[in-house]
């Protein structure tokens, strides 16, 4: 017999009774995690590092406040199985330098004494942890055990206040800033790099572990050699399924990279994981997003698309790749979960084999990639018209290069990233503003509008009839033709993100929405409604920490182990 299963069931089978708080604390998703839901493909496309990294900086933030309350003591509670104390610790490794810090956790580089490896030790905080959750990510990084492809654990260690992990360190950071650092990328090459990523999930799914958030972020390189390896990270969102036939209703990660059966909110497995391989393929060989090309579509049509699997064709850089390569996505992205490749199936795919002849020659998708990533950049920074005085300390009316750092500081401080590649990001970003031909060094009010203007969405975006057709099939989950207040949470959920959504907001767009007062939207109610939606979100300022300009503080790198 099939079981569904919420993460707080899981956990419950491999930590006893939970109380009332923790089942709570485990069944939701952290701050951390709704803050990623409104994320979607439209907004980031998993492009940006330093919009990512500033995203999630934010979350965590707000996180600790509630993540306090769980004190030290739930930590000891939670029963982390450790290797040993911290002067053990001291005795095993020789610490170096700060690779990182965050809300609740430092990063250092340490080196071990006898074999001379380096390592990222991530210190985290008992009192300012989630202890439930901790103990789920360590769980399962010591089930997934060692892999070539996979940021792996290698020791847990103990002190009153501190939680030492000891991972590997991945000094090469992500995949997709070296393709785009390197400015080329061949299919011959893609699909090395590719095979790797898919060795890791590999790897994971035959001990029936499903990730739940592969996106580009989360795809590192060991070093800055060309031969570098890739490793998968980041397993907080990651869960173990206990039987073969078991399926999991926790519907947690980037919405970018969510399969149909998680847009429909229905029970998914380890398939989903292939889907966000897929979309990370088609990126890797296109450089945009399956389903919006543009990075202009609204919602409805996203998600219209997502379900029916109907991912771009038509792009000059799709066409231009191998219809071996083709015929790879289209099993990695099938909507139907049961059709849809395993990684196993995946790896046996002619484009996998490192005996295939693949083309050496460059792929059209880096100079795309650059682009959209230097976009999403400058989509975090907000509407022209709002920004620029801010920007604009010394309110000259022009923008300086310093300006544009001081302004993208809370940003590039929290990117995945070296100094170098982050100074490079504001280097981009500044001849972006400057064009082709303005070498001075000012940018004007009407120029930074005019770039801004290719940022942002449209102002008046609008689906087809026959996406909402589809989109509201999607919702319409008893199928007799209306949406009711559960459907309604979902599909808000997905539009403005779970964070935002309670009773009294589902309750006041139900009676926005709902004309004829019967307590439910037809389609026609329904069309009105997401359309209204539509526009507000067109029209909105960008959210945004850097309105008001301050001082960069001294750059901290970050490991990627974190």
């Amino acid at each position: 017999m099939r079981r569904t299963l919420t993460r707080a069931a899981i956990l419950r089978q491999k930590f006893g009774a939970l109380s009332v708080r923790h089942a709570a604390s485990v069944a939701a998703p952290t701050l951390r995690q709704a803050y990623q839901r409104r994320y979607n493909a439209k907004d980031s496309g998993g492009f940006s590092a330093a919009a990512a990294a500033a995203i999630a900086a934010a979350a965590a933030t707000a996180a600790t406040a509630a993540a306090i309350t769980s004190g030290r003591a739930d930590c000891d509670a939670a029963h982390v199985r450790v290797e040993g104390t911290r002067r053990q610790l001291n005795k095993q490794y020789k610490f170096g330098r700060v690779l990182g810090e965050g809300s609740f956790a430092v990063v250092r580089q340490a080196t071990d004494k006898a074999t001379k490896r380096k390592y990222a030790v991530k210190q985290i905080s008992k009192k300012l942890s989630d202890a439930w959750s901790l103990k789920n990510e360590v769980d399962v990084m010591r089930e997934i055990g060692e892999h070539v492809n996979l940021v792996s654990l290698r020791g847990v260690f103990d002190s009153e206040e501190t939680l030492y992990l000891v991972m590997d360190l991945v000094e090469g950071g992500e995949l997709f800033d070296r393709i785009i650092d390197e400015g080329e990328l061949s299919e011959r090459e893609a699909s090395r790099l590719f095979r790797e990523a898919v060795q890791g999930i590999n790897h994971m799914h035959l001990k029936r572990i499903v990730h739940l958030d592969i996106k580009p972020e989360n795809l590192l390189l060991t070093s800055h050699s060309k031969a570098a390896d890739v490793k998968l990270a980041d397993f907080g969102l990651a869960v173990k399924l206990q039987t073969p036939t078991d399926k999991c209703c926790d519907w947690v990660g980037t919405p970018a990279y969510w399969p149909p059966e998680m847009v429909k909110k229905e029970p998914f497995d380890c398939a989903v994981d292939i889907w966000a391989l897929g979309c990370v393929l088609y990126i890797m060989l296109c450089g945009t997003h399956p389903f919006d090309p543009q990075g202009d579509a609204p919602e409805p049509a996203i998600l219209a698309r997502v379900v029916e699997g109907d991912y771009d064709t038509k792009n000059t850089q799709y066409r231009a790749i191998s219809a071996s390569a083709k015929d790879l996505l289209r099993h990695l992205l099938d909507p139907d979960p049961s059709r849809r490749y395993t990684a196993k199936q995946a790896l046996m795919h002619p484009w996998l084999d490192p005996a295939e002849d693949l083309s050496d020659e460059p792929l059209m998708s880096v100079k795309y990639l650059r682009m959209f990533r230097l976009l999403c950049t400058l989509k975090m920074i907000g509407s022209a018209a709002n920004v620029f005085d801010s920007i604009d300390s010394d309110g000259d009316g022009f923008l300086t290069r310093e300006e544009i750092e001081e302004a993208m500081g809370p940003l590039i401080e929290a990117a995945d990233s070296s100094i170098e590649q982050r100074e490079k990001i504001v280097d981009d970003v500044w001849n972006l503003m400057r064009g082709d031909e303005n070498r001075s060094d000012r940018v004007s009010k009407e120029e930074f509008e005019a770039v801004m203007s290719r940022a942002r969405v449209a102002s008046t975006p609008s689906s087809s009839i026959a996406e909402y057709e589809k989109l509201f099939g999607v919702f319409d989950r008893s199928g007799d033709g209306y949406i009711y207040k559960d459907d309604l949470r979902h599909m808000l959920s997905l539009v403005v993100g779970e964070a935002a959504i309670t009773d009294e907001v589902v309750s006041a767009h139900m009676k926005r929405a709902d004309k004829d007062n019967d307590g439910r939207m037809d389609f026609a109610e329904f069309v009105t409604f997401v359309r209204t939606l539509e526009v507000q979100r067109a029209n909105a300022p960008r959210r945004s920490s850097i309105v008001t300009p301050r001082r960069r503080s001294t750059t901290k790198k970050r490991s990627s182990a974190e």
